[in-house]
């Protein structure tokens, strides 16, 4: 699940959002950079490499969303 709430800053292929509201209290008041990639409809927006205290091991999460038509 995913569900944040706040403003962005855009620059280049990064975007910065200030976490007004989130489904994750610890995000709430923070910054939060991604980087994300428009290809056609499709938005993919990634984390930067972090530890998975769930899956043991570095990872990068990513979400896609797409236009619909």
């Amino acid at each position: 699940m995913l569900a944040l709430a706040g403003t962005y800053k855009i620059d280049g292929k990064t975007a910065t959002i200030h976490v007004d509201a989130s489904w994750n209290q610890s995000w709430t008041g923070t910054d939060l950079t991604r980087v994300f990639e428009i290809r056609g409809d499709r938005l993919e927006w990634k984390t930067f490499p972090f530890w998975s205290a769930f899956m043991g091991k570095q990872i990068i999460s990513t979400t896609i969303w797409e236009r619909v038509k």
